[in-house]
């Protein structure tokens, strides 16, 4: 009511149409809420909030379905190929609730040996309230070891809780399976991960985000990740933003011969981006990511890490796109044992 009667006495100030229109989000009020943000980007055409705010409530609104598929090589010889699909399926509540089905077949040539996995999963996202929501989601991770199928399971419970406006906390767990090459699958080894997360993001300042996750794995390792990025909006449309990231990563037992694990691992590294993809006012889509850093692995010497990521797309209707996306990365940290790598990704969506 409050936004109401000051939208009525101030009928040009975008700050009180982005309140009114989180507010009636909050009510369900979904088409109400989307008429006031389409009068809140007629103040403030390239607001990015805004225009983020938009495609959000649009998909709590309208089911989706992607599907794609992921090849990847690198050079210790471990090639996979990717099946993917996401189905988003919002209801008329605060519910949106998704199914997953991820298929991965893993090759080692060095080895001439395969593997597969599959995991399916049903997830729910709930909007409490404008600053509160809740993640859930539980499935079955099926895999091959020994000539033989086996199984276990999987899931995720997520809390966030936004502070203020533009800053918003995660606490929250999760259990996934190894996957990256063809031992990993066949070890059946899973990770239960304990994470806290901060994201300050503000279009007009620079923007900041942390995350520090602690991984027990069913192996009997244990992980320590810290990442934090600091970042800097330049434009809104087309989204242009640089920065620097930094990780480190320490195990309680280092030098696991299956899978990248040091002593101590540290990186920093200074990124520009260039993207589109996720705004909905262009047909023609594309992404470009570079990053150039260095790293450190235990008491090995300083090594120079490149990442790059390129992606074009079309948009042929505003329920339909297609994208396709290559990307390089010779980071030690990220690939599970330590590898320098190339994708390559053809995704789909549809707005049903």
């Amino acid at each position: 009511r409050l936004y109401k009667e000051l939208e009525k006495e101030y009928p040009d100030n975008f700050e009180i149409q982005m309140g009114l229109a989180e507010t009636l989000r909050a009510g369900n009020d979904k088409k109400a809420s989307l008429a006031t943000l389409d009068n809140a980007l007629m103040i403030s055409p390239n607001n990015l909030d805004a225009a983020r705010l938009r495609q959000a409530i649009i998909d709590e609104t309208k089911p989706q379905v992607a599907l794609g598929s992921r090849m990847s090589n690198d050079i210790g010889q471990n090639q996979s190929v990717d099946y993917f699909t996401h189905l988003l399926l919002p209801t008329k509540g605060n519910h949106t609730f998704s199914i997953d089905a991820n298929m991965r077949k893993a090759t080692s040539t060095r080895e001439n040996t395969n593997a597969t996995q599959l995991n399916v999963s049903v997830g729910n996202q709930i909007r409490f309230n404008p600053r509160i929501s809740l993640s859930l989601s539980a499935g079955i991770n099926k895999y091959s070891s020994a000539d033989k199928d086996n199984y276990s399971y999987l899931g995720s419970v997520g809390l966030t809780k936004q502070i203020l406006r533009h800053q918003s906390v995660t606490v929250g767990y999760s259990r996934e399976a190894h996957n990256y090459n063809v031992d990993l699958i066949k070890s059946g080894i899973i990770m239960n991960h304990y994470k806290v997360q901060f994201l300050s993001e503000n279009t007009r300042w620079p923007g900041f985000f942390s995350q520090a996750i602690l991984t027990k794995q069913t192996d009997g390792n244990s992980r320590k990740l810290f990442f934090a990025s600091l970042f800097y909006d330049i434009k809104v449309f087309p989204l242009i933003k640089t920065g620097v990231n930094t990780t480190y990563i320490s195990y309680d037992s280092p030098d696991v011969a299956l899978y990248f694990s040091p002593e101590q691992y540290l990186s920093a590294e200074a990124f520009f981006q260039i993207q589109n993809i996720h705004l909905p006012k262009y047909k023609l889509l594309y992404k470009f990511n570079l990053a150039l850093g260095q790293q450190k692995t235990g008491d090995d010497t300083i090594q120079s890490t490149r990442r790059i990521e390129l992606g074009l797309g079309y948009r042929l209707s505003k329920r339909i796109e297609i994208t396709g996306e290559y990307s390089y990365n010779n980071a030690a940290n990220r690939t599970a044992v330590g590898y320098e790598f190339h994708s390559y990704k053809l995704a789909g969506l549809m707005r049903l």
